[in-house]
C-alpha cells in the first residue's frame, strides 16, 4: 500500500509496538524515499497539556498523541476513552492538566485471557450479541466483556465530573468503539481516527 504512496515531504509515525517495528518501518522509509520518520514521544508539557507521569516518556505515545487531538478538536476539559487492544481512559481539565488515566484489558485480550485460564468455558460461535444476558457460552462471554468496558468508562465519566466539578467532552476512539458505544449511558463523541488527528498537530 505504502510503495504506491508519492515521496511525502516527512513521515511522522507514534508507535507503541515496540523497537523491533521502529526500526523495519526506519529502513524502510530511507530505502523508499530516503526519508528518515519522525516518532512521536510523550513529553512533560506539549500542545497545551501538561503530562501527568512522573517520567513522562512512561506514557504511552498513542494516549498523548489522542490527548492532543481531543483538545485541538474540542476544547478542554477533554476525556478520552479508547478501546483498542487496551481500554484506556484520560482526562485532561480545562487548564490543560493531565490528571492521569486508567488502563484495562481491551474486549478481545479480557475473552483471550479467559478463555486460555478457564478450560471448561468452550463459547459456540456467536451469531449476535445478546441485548444482556446470554443463554450460551459465547454469548454470555460477549456480553459480559461489553459490560465490563462499558461499566468503566460510565464509571470513569462520572468520576471525571466529581473531579472537575464540570462535564469533560467525552471523545471516543479505537477498534471496539462501536460495539461499546451502545452500552454507555453518558453522552460522547465518536472520533474514530483521534490518533491520526493528534498526530496531524505534532507535524
Amino acid at each position: 500500500y505504502w510503495s504506491a504512496i508519492e515521496l511525502p515531504s516527512a513521515v511522522w509515525v507514534c508507535n507503541v509496538a515496540g523497537a523491533e517495528l521502529e526500526q523495519v518501518l526506519t529502513d524502510w522509509c530511507f530505502t523508499r524515499w530516503a526519508l528518515a520518520p519522525r516518532w512521536v514521544r510523550s513529553a512533560a508539557a506539549a500542545h497545551g497539556i501538561v503530562n501527568a507521569y512522573a517520567d513522562p516518556t512512561r506514557l504511552g505515545a498513542d494516549r498523548w498523541v489522542a490527548m492532543i487531538g481531543a483538545r485541538a478538536l474540542f476544547g478542554l476539559p477533554v476525556c478520552v476513552l479508547s478501546l483498542g487492544t487496551a481500554v484506556t481512559v484520560d482526562l485532561v481539565d480545562a487548564g490543560g492538566c493531565h490528571r492521569g488515566g486508567l488502563i484495562a484489558p481491551g474486549l478481545t485480550l479480557m475473552k483471550d485471557s479467559l478463555l486460555r485460564r478457564a478450560g471448561d468455558v468452550r463459547p459456540e460461535a456467536v451469531v449476535e450479541v445478546p441485548d444482556f444476558w446470554g443463554r450460551d457460552s459465547g454469548a454470555c462471554l460477549e456480553s459480559g466483556v461489553l459490560q465490563m468496558a462499558a461499566a468503566l468508562i460510565n464509571r470513569a465519566a462520572r468520576k471525571a465530573e466529581q473531579d472537575l466539578g464540570a462535564s469533560p467532552t467525552l471523545v471516543l476512539t479505537g477498534g471496539d468503539a462501536n460495539a461499546v458505544a451502545p452500552w454507555l449511558s453518558v453522552h460522547h463523541i465518536m472520533v474514530p481516527d483521534l490518533v491520526l488527528q493528534g498526530l496531524a498537530r505534532c507535524g
